[in-house]
C-alpha cells in the first residue's frame, strides 16, 4: 500500500511482508534543508504507525545537495525503530558517492549494532534478504 508519494519520494508498506519501503527519485537533488527535516519526521511517523519488521531504503537515485545535519534526529529515529520492532535495515546504495558516504555515516549514528543492516546494489536482492526467514 502506498502511504505517500510525490516527485521526490514514495513510501510503501506491505502488511504481508511487514516491510516499509522508501524510494527516492533523482528530483531529490532539488530539496531544501527544511524539506529534508520534514521528510525525515514523516518517515519516523510512518515507522511508528506501520511498525514494520524490516525497512528497505532505496537510495539509488537520492542526491543529497543540502546542508541539513541529521545527527540531532538520529536518537529519535533509533528509538522509533526499536519501539516499532524493526529487525533488519536494507539500503540500496546511492549512485552518488557523497550521498552514499553520508548515508553510511547516518546509519552508524543510528546504531547499526541495534539492527541487522546490509547495503545492496538492487532491490530484488535486498527484498529477498529482508524476507528470508532465519
Amino acid at each position: 500500500m502506498i502511504l505517500y508519494s510525490d516527485e521526490y519520494q514514495t513510501i510503501r508498506h506491505s502488511a504481508q511482508t511487514s516491510m516499509l519501503e522508501l524510494n527516492w527519485t533523482s528530483a531529490s537533488s532539488k530539496l531544501a534543508d527544511t524539506t529534508y527535516k520534514t521528510r525525515f519526521d514523516n518517515i519516523v511517523q510512518f515507522i511508528e504507525e506501520s511498525k514494520p519488521a524490516v525497512l528497505l531504503a532505496d537510495l539509488q537515485n537520492l542526491i543529497y545537495n543540502a546542508s541539513y545535519q541529521f545527527a540531532p534526529l538520529t536518537n529519535n529515529l533509533r528509538q522509533k525503530l526499536i519501539q516499532a520492532g524493526v529487525q533488519k535495515l536494507a539500503f540500496i546504495k546511492s549512485d552518488d558517492t557523497i550521498t552514499q558516504l553520508l548515508v553510511e555515516q547516518l546509519v552508524k549514528k543510528i546504531g547499526n549494532h541495534y539492527f541487522v543492516t546490509r547495503y545492496f546494489d538492487d532491490t530484488q536482492t535486498a527484498k529477498a534478504w529482508l524476507t528470508q526467514v532465519n
